[in-house]
């Protein structure tokens, strides 16, 4: 749904990342694989800083999005 309606892919990766321990949580899995996702998680973030200071800019494409050029 969020894809639709955004079309960043680097935001849905973000958003997953995020949802991920809180879902592990949810569900009661236990501390171990929680803590697992959480640095699952943290690792995933920093790897797309770059696009999150591209989507504050208001810079970061789309999917689907033509190149300016």
């Amino acid at each position: 749904v969020m894809f639709l309606m955004t079309r960043y892919v680097s935001l849905i990766s973000i958003t997953t990342a995020s949802l991920f321990p809180l879902i592990l949580i949810y569900f009661k899995f236990s501390s171990i694989y929680v803590f697992f996702a959480v640095f699952i998680s943290a690792v995933t973030i920093f790897r797309h800083k770059e696009n999150i200071k591209r989507l504050f800019q208001g810079k970061e494409r789309r999917i689907y999005e033509k190149k300016k050029g």
